[in-house]
């Protein structure tokens, strides 16, 4: 493996140490996490300012309280106030959307109102046509029915006829009139079969009398097919007039409803901007200071006892407003409670959390962290005593500061300053392990100031207002912003969540660099000797001799020069040969060659 491919590999592993950060990130977004939360103590449902440290402002918080308490009053009328406009908005725009279709389904009826005030006006036309051809189709159907009924009395008049003339004739002995008579006999016997059924002449009654009411109902008024035509005539133009008006009124009302949904709008977002601004005041008003908070309550809790006693009804009122009353002052008592309960400044959290992040990261600057060290020497090795040390040295710089918080925020705070330390520790490890000794403690450097500016800067913007999703995510991306976020919430009671992921975070971070360093410097620095090299004069060097710490800075300075190459046989040899301390039996290869290994020996202790 080429030297440009390890050196690839150790920044792509380094970058991985980035992961629990990352995953800060992507909790502070999807769960909408303020830094507010971190000094807001529980059961305060307004985001407070944040507590400042005693003697920063000279301005006496515990004088604030009644005008905390108002806020507190105002910040819960704004939301209820913000949440009834929220369903005011949310009804007109509900409203709003129906208005088109109802101008729609208004349009189709009208519409279709009028096609049938249209078709109504052609019915009543056709029925005065029809009304015309029944009344000629009637008298027709009249006469004919006459005259068929005519025809009985006809056939009786011919047949006595025939008879009269049968008689006349029957004394004649001319073969003409016996054939007439023949003819006439015939004619007799035809006119005797012509029968008419009364039954026929009663349907012909029945069909003369029915085609005359269907051009009565047709055209004469008064009748209720001909009246029931006209008046549904004129329903369907009254209704295709009341559709046409009410399509315009429709159109108006959809305007209408439309600004009465802008306007449901403005209200809501002026309700969301009053409740913000209520926000933006309490934000704004500083927390009790250590030295307030710690001081005995007895005379605030006379006070408001007086306080209740004065401000208690003398009027009559129902017992549910007396209810609400004391209810919403109840609640705005222990809010006022758990707001002077705090005691740490979030500047004082961020001041410690960069100290001891410093710290950390200035001891490895300081040491060579590419070999281990021996497990009994580990915990008395510098780094293990230096960390130690200052651990305890912070926590107590802080109870000394802000105040002693109790045994187990103490303990709470001696755990995250400790993991902070490690995790600043083991990402300097990782950063000169990966990138080289300059360049590693150039990039520790300018990490550490970039995250005391930025993580600062969005701490005092905090403390004053809601950050964007950018800038809460840019501050959840720097190591430093969890130890302050973890001793702010500590020291002020703040709920559990700011300090379980801050805690997991450090400790995911500790657990990754050790093992990421572990891999890097047992695996991929097998190529840099210069490191391999220096780090191995560090261990049989570090004696007190002036004269041998002479000697092992010119060594150094010849290795980092190129004066002398560690890849090479010959110039590895005198290395070792100059090594004064004792050989044991375990070595570390500086020349990774297989069928020639230079190796130099490790110091027994």
């Amino acid at each position: 493996m080429s030297s440009a491919v390890r050196a690839t590999l150790r920044i792509v592993l380094a970058l991985l140490v980035a992961i629990p950060v990352l995953a800060g990130c992507l909790w502070a977004v999807t769960t909408n996490a303020t830094l507010a939360a971190s000094w807001t103590p529980k059961g305060v449902d307004t985001e407070v300012g944040a507590p400042v440290a005693p003697g920063a402002t000279g301005l006496d918080a515990q004088a604030l309280t009644p005008a905390k308490r108002a806020v507190a009053t105002a910040h819960t009328q704004a939301g209820f106030l913000t949440t009834a406009t929220g369903e005011l908005a949310a009804g007109t725009q509900q409203f709003a959307d129906a208005a088109p279709e109802l101008v729609t389904k208004t349009n189709e009826a009208a519409d279709g109102a009028q096609a049938l005030a249209d078709g109504m006006v052609q019915l009543q036309n056709g029925t005065a046509e029809l009304g015309r051809g029944a009344t000629e189709v009637a008298d027709g159907v009249g006469f004919a029915v006459d005259q068929v009924a005519q025809i009985p009395v006809i056939r009786d008049q011919m047949l006595a006829a025939i008879a009269e003339v049968d008689t006349l004739l029957a004394d004649s002995k001319d073969p003409q009139i016996a054939d007439a008579r023949l003819k006439l006999i015939a004619a007799r016997t035809e006119l005797v079969n012509l029968q008419i059924p009364p039954e026929m002449l009663g349907k012909l009654g029945e069909l003369k009398t029915g085609s005359r009411q269907v051009a009565d109902q047709l055209n004469t008024p008064g009748q209720p097919y001909h009246d029931g035509i006209y008046t549904a005539t004129k329903g369907a133009k009254e209704l295709a007039a009341g559709l046409q008006s009410a399509r315009g009124e429709t159109s108006k009302l959809s305007d209408a409803v439309t600004k009465l949904d802008n306007g449901a709008d403005r209200i809501a977002q002026m309700a969301k901007q009053n409740q913000d601004n209520v926000t933006a005041i309490s934000r704004s008003l500083p927390g009790a200071p250590a030295a307030a908070a710690a001081a005995p309550n007895a005379s605030s809790s006379t006070s408001k006892q007086s306080a209740a006693a004065s401000s208690a009804p003398t009027t009559t009122a129902t017992p549910g407003a007396n209810a609400t009353q004391q209810t919403s002052a109840a609640e705005q008592d222990t809010q006022s409670d758990a707001m002077q309960q705090r005691v740490l400044s979030p500047l004082v959290a961020l001041l410690i959390a960069a100290i001891i992040m410093f710290a950390g990261a200035a001891t490895w600057m300081i040491a060579r962290p590419w070999h281990r060290l021996p497990m009994r020497k580990f915990f008395t090795s510098p780094q293990i005593t230096a960390g130690v040390g200052m651990t305890v040295t912070t926590v107590v710089l802080l109870c000394i500061v802000a105040g002693f918080p109790g045994v187990l925020p103490a303990l709470m705070m001696l755990v995250t300053i400790g993991l902070s330390y490690a995790a600043a520790s083991g990402l300097a490890r990782v950063a000169i392990t990966a990138l080289g000794a300059n360049t590693g403690r150039i990039a520790i450097i300018v990490g550490m100031f970039t995250q005391v500016a930025v993580v600062s800067w969005a701490w005092k913007q905090a403390a004053h207002e809601e950050l964007s999703t950018v800038a809460t995510v840019l501050v959840h991306a720097m190591p430093l912003h969890y130890p302050t976020a973890a001793l702010t919430a500590i020291g002020n009671g703040a709920p559990t969540a700011q300090i379980t992921v801050a805690l997991a975070v450090l400790t995911g971070t500790i657990v990754l660099c050790a093992i990421i360093g572990s891999l890097i410097s047992s695996k991929l620095v097998g190529d840099n000797k210069e490191l391999a090299a220096i780090a191995e004069l560090d261990r049989l060097y570090g004696v007190s001799n002036p004269l041998e710490r002479k000697h092992h800075e010119q060594q150094v300075a010849a290795i980092r020069d190129g004066g002398i190459d560690t890849g090479n046989v010959d110039d590895a040899r005198p290395i070792a040969a100059e090594l004064t301390t004792p050989v044991a039996p375990d070595t570390i290869v500086i020349n990774d060659t297989v069928n020639d290994p230079e190796t130099l020996p490790r110091d027994k202790a």
